[in-house]
């Protein structure tokens, strides 16, 4: 697997984070998340996020499990506040003997598939206009797992909403055609310079420079599939 990746904060501090766990010899987790708002106060919340996602690793293998004890532990961190917060957040583990892809959602937008062989761009998992409750509302939340699968030359987009939040009328979901045919015309790119590619088509079709919140990218580009033997 190759792994590469874009942050753009709206201000100095944002909300949008990563992380990329080795899970074991031959599956890799990955988390992606974006606290309600953005600047300090979102930058706050992130850096406890960060030492909860630490504190729940022994379940990274099991992502409905891992998302559901986060939740739990964010519930309690936020219950006392006394403005209401939440998180959303997309983890997945990818098997690379299998290219089976496991995963659980919490209020978050599905993946993009890049199918580069038949030239195709899909909404990964089920009905994403209706996920979980996000992180942190509900204590009991339960984060039901989805599974899909990848082949080698595939790449998977993780992405937060400041993508398609664009202002001015322009905003996309991850279902608009007009978004996935963005996405396409990036295809033949790799790495770094295919979320570059997407990042400019992005400013291209809102005809601004700069996007209206925190904008983090996350690509998996599957190299091969199969056993380490």
């Amino acid at each position: 697997m190759r792994f590469a990746h874009r942050y753009l904060p709206e201000a100095r501090l944002g909300g949008d984070f990563f992380t990329v766990t080795q899970v074991s010899d031959t599956q890799a987790g990955v988390l992606i998340c974006d606290v309600m708002g953005h600047g300090v106060h979102a930058a706050l919340v992130t850096a406890v996020q960060r030492v909860l996602v630490e504190e729940v690793q022994y379940l990274a293998g099991d992502p409905g499990a891992f998302l559901g004890e986060l939740n739990r532990r964010l519930h309690h961190f936020f219950e006392p506040l006394p403005s209401s917060m939440f998180v959303t957040a997309f983890y997945l583990v990818l098997d690379t003997t299998t290219g089976v892809v496991r995963f659980a959602n919490a209020g978050h937008p599905h993946p993009l598939h890049v199918n580069r062989a038949q030239h195709q761009v899909r909404t990964m998992g089920g009905n994403p206009s209706e996920p979980p409750f996000a992180l942190g509302v509900a204590k009991d939340s339960v984060y039901p797992e989805e599974q899909d699968a990848i082949k080698a030359g595939d790449v998977l987009l993780l992405y937060t909403d400041g993508l398609c939040d664009l202002g001015e009328g322009k905003d996309l979901t991850a279902d608009d055609p007009r978004f996935l045919a963005l996405v396409q015309n990036c295809a033949r790119q790799h790495g770094e310079a295919f979320l570059d590619a997407v990042l400019t088509q992005a400013r291209q079709f809102s005809g601004q420079e700069h996007f209206q919140d925190d904008v983090c990218l996350v690509s998996i580009e599957v190299q091969r599939l199969g056993s380490l033997s």
